[in-house]
């Protein structure tokens, strides 16, 4: 075998399972990226995030398409992403959602990994030139909108700072506000903290205002329309500029709290 990344950044939990330690390493070699768990099985994750992104349904469509697998053992599971092309980028946090024996919370195992375990996937499309703002994007109207939306070639087209907008605009649903045209996702919240709106690692939803959680990751960064949340995640609406499986519009996409800052008014 010949290893081209070894594991390194371990961060176990503070707690144990069965009195295991509970912790992940990862291996590279050639085209298969091997995800080490122990402690804990298959059966025991509620969820899988990369850099606070929820990818569960992209990891399990990736099992149903025979290109990963699942290989238990008796002190956890293997989770080995085969065949694909393991981009290199910026070191990520991989992590494991577990039940913590407390009623409602998760607790998370995490590791730094180097190879992107996911398809990449470009969030947010650039907010310029302004001439190139539309009305309609993914399937919704706003004449006013300020933002332009992305072509996703044979899927359906969005942008995340176009429907951010548009809901802010909506009176069902929304703030019933016109917002500042405040440029690429990732300057959101600066932006809105600027023209008076509280920005806070507090999410807002359905019950309570709702609120746009905005991240800078990237070279856009991403912004989305929050409607609830709980102690562990949020789940939003938002529009995505990629060629890709989350291209366009989708509910409930689900993301750590910890992924989003929270404009509110």
């Amino acid at each position: 075998m010949v290893l081209v990344a070894v594991s390194f950044g371990l961060s176990p939990l503070a707690w144990a399972k069965g009195g295991a330690v509970n912790k992940i390493n990862w291996t590279m070699d050639g085209d298969a990226l091997s995800i080490d768990n122990h402690g804990f099985h298959y059966e025991d994750v509620v969820d899988f995030t990369w850099k606070g992104r929820v990818v569960t349904e992209q990891i399990q469509q990736m099992i149903n398409d025979g290109m990963a697998e699942i290989e238990e053992g008796p002190d956890g599971f293997k989770l080995i992403i085969k065949g694909a092309d393991l981009e290199v980028e910026e070191p990520g946090e991989f992590g494991v959602m577990l039940h913590s024996g407390s009623r409602g919370r998760l607790k998370e195992v995490t590791v730094e990994m180097l190879a992107s375990p996911v398809p990449s996937e470009q969030m947010c499309g650039p907010a310029s030139p302004a001439s190139a703002k539309t009305a309609s994007c993914g399937g919704y109207y706003d004449s006013t909108n300020p933002y332009p939306c992305c072509s996703n070639g044979s899927r359906p087209d969005g942008n995340c700072t176009w429907y951010a907008w548009y809901r802010a605009h909506q009176t069902y649903r929304g703030w019933g506000r016109k917002l500042p045209a405040w440029g690429n996702a990732k300057d959101w919240a600066s932006r809105a903290s600027r023209a008076g709106y509280k920005v806070s690692s507090t999410p807002k939803g359905y019950k309570d205002g709702y609120s746009i959680g905005c991240n800078t990751s990237g070279t856009y960064g991403h912004v989305a329309w929050v409607y609830d949340y709980d102690s562990n995640y949020v789940w939003v609406d938002e529009m995505n500029c990629c060629n890709c499986s989350v291209a366009g519009y989708r509910t409930g996409a689900k993301y750590k709290r910890s992924y989003f800052k929270y404009i509110s008014r």
